[in-house]
């Protein structure tokens, strides 16, 4: 989503304007000030981006795509560790109570709980189809009807349905 890669658009602005420019605690405060109208809003992204690498997204959806499909075969089995597992699982609560109340542009602490969430729901669905036993953090269920109100505030209706029934399947299996 937009909200997202805001930071990413901003760094590569201020770069491209003055190439010298430290990124540190006080480019972090103007960030925070400017684009996020929250204290601490890039170190909060700064911990959730590392966690999508433990649980990429093509990843995710090839391994969802072989299992569903019947080529299993093609890819190794199993999209996470269990020690990715646990780490996002240990960061999870931490990032939910950074991300309770509300923010001045509210958007972006909505994507952000959004997106650590769905890390989370990846990495425990994928443990659950490689067999493992999965203590949830995350309620797939209501991520997913959160997930839609994000989408739909942005994005046109017809793109969700697919990434819908991806989750739904994974989910009942």
């Amino acid at each position: 989503n937009l909200e997202l890669g805001m930071y990413g658009l901003v760094l590569g602005a201020e770069k491209s304007w003055t190439e010298v420019t430290p990124v540190d605690e006080v480019f972090y405060a103007a960030v925070d000030h400017l684009l996020y109208r929250h204290q601490g809003a890039v170190k909060l992204l700064k911990t959730i981006a590392p966690l999508q690498r433990k649980i990429p997204w093509t990843a995710f959806m090839m391994d969802y795509f072989f299992r569903r499909y019947g080529e299993e075969g093609r890819l190794p089995r199993g999209t996470v560790t269990e020690e990715d597992l646990l780490e996002i699982q240990a960061l999870l609560p931490g990032i939910r109570e950074q991300l309770s109340g509300t923010w001045e542009k509210d958007q972006f602490r909505r994507e952000f709980l959004c997106a650590a969430e769905g890390i989370c729901l990846m990495a425990e669905l994928s443990a659950k189809l490689d067999g493992r036993e999965v203590t949830y953090l995350v309620d797939g269920k209501k991520w997913l009807e959160d997930y839609a109100a994000n989408w739909l505030r942005t994005n046109k209706e017809y793109e969700l349905q697919n990434i819908l029934d991806i989750f739904s399947w994974c989910m009942e299996q």
